[in-house]
């Protein structure tokens, strides 16, 4: 049984889908037991969860229940640092399964999630973890500089080998061994930290409750046009680190059991590849920031000549898109193609939808959402 799901209210235009909309947030809700614990206790546990490719031509997919036995052994290394029940945890990683079980065990865990672009550097990731007392950091072996920097933090390494009694590394997560469930918490018990990009001051933290899952619902189901339908398959080339991608698209995709796509790149952003990736997963909705779009338009003018792709709907968010730019993408990538807006502190607050959207503009408000 889901809390928030608009494919139950039955509307026909904006206004009827406002005045049947109602919010249904539980007094006790927890984003990593709705993902996990119970995707395995309903059944879904062999449905997959995450596709997984990376430029040096690794490929795998995790079904919900490996990604519930990951974070069950992640639960048991993360208590034997000490690490508890409203503690805050770095997560310093790509796109990669590991990304997806580390934020989800700190939720399962009581604690607090701190997601960092995995584009910064030294400075910002000390500052971060620095400012929000972070107890432990998640992060990619090849921040070697990063590693030798936070030296007071234990560090578990992805994708490389340990150094120090301070380290350890997550192949050895995988070994340990440990069977858990969610802990209970409330709805408005903390979950998640974003950090503001600093554009007027220093960048400041942004806390979210386990509820702000519940929050972006509505707005993710009408931008990708009542998602999910049954053969949905989302993506996103995004930063991992920012709450457009684990906000808008990984957590709320999950939630509803369906598979998302975990591209790891190690160079500058590739519009020849994402489209490979969205044409050879067979992606029905994605959410492409404006600066993709516009860089896609450039390299691939005829996407839908060169490649074989699914969208069914097309997200886009973080500056202006700009009329010029969404008539395009409604031609040659997706028939559905809608801004939103939305920030670090209030996020996915307007959208756009086929039923009522103008080009050019950032829609209307979400429903359950008033805005002056």
């Amino acid at each position: 049984m889901l809390e928030i799901d608009l494919r139950e209210t039955k509307f026909s235009n904006y206004d009827e889908l406002v005045r049947a909309f109602k919010w249904n947030i539980p007094t006790h809700f927890n984003i990593g037991e709705a993902i996990l614990d119970r995707k395995v206790r309903e059944g879904l546990g062999d449905n997959i969860a995450v596709y997984y490719e990376d430029e040096e031509g690794n490929k795998a997919f995790y079904t919900f229940s490996e990604l519930k036995r990951l974070s069950d052994s992640l639960i048991t290394v993360l208590k034997d640092i000490g690490i508890k029940r409203g503690d805050v945890i770095g997560i310093y990683l790509q796109p990669r399964v590991e990304t997806v079980v580390s934020i989800l065990t700190a939720y399962r865990l009581g604690a607090i999630s701190l997601s960092i672009s995995p584009l910064m550097g030294v400075d910002a990731v000390e500052y971060r973890i620095r400012q929000s007392g972070a107890k432990a950091i998640i992060m990619e072996g090849s921040r070697k500089e990063v590693r030798e920097k936070l030296k007071d933090v234990t560090k578990i390494i992805v994708g490389g080998e340990a150094s120090g009694e301070k380290e350890v590394e997550f192949d050895d997560v995988k070994k340990a061994s440990g069977v858990y469930n969610a802990v209970d918490t409330k709805s408005d018990e903390p979950a998640q930290l974003f950090y503001t990009s600093g554009s007027t001051g220093a960048p400041k933290g942004v806390l979210h409750a386990h509820r702000f899952l519940l929050g972006h619902i509505p707005t993710y189901q009408l931008y990708f046009e009542i998602a999910p339908k049954e053969e949905d398959v989302f993506y996103t080339p995004a930063d991992w680190g920012w709450i457009g991608a684990i906000g808008d698209v990984v957590l709320p995709s999950l939630y509803f059991g369906k598979p998302i796509v975990a591209y790891r790149r190690l160079g500058k952003f590739s519009p020849k590849d994402t489209l490979a990736i969205m044409q050879k997963y067979k992606v029905t909705c994605a959410f492409i920031p404006p600066t993709a779009l516009r860089m896609i338009r450039r390299e691939v003018s005829s996407p839908r000549r060169d490649y074989d792709l699914k969208l069914r709907a097309v997200s886009s968010a973080g500056e202006a898109v700009g009329i010029d730019l969404i008539e395009w993408a409604t031609k040659e990538l997706s028939p559905n193609v809608n801004e939103f807006y939305g920030c670090t502190e209030a996020n996915l607050v307007t959208v756009n939808n086929s039923l009522w959207r103008r080009v050019g503009s950032v829609g209307k408000p979400s429903p359950g959402h008033e805005v002056a």
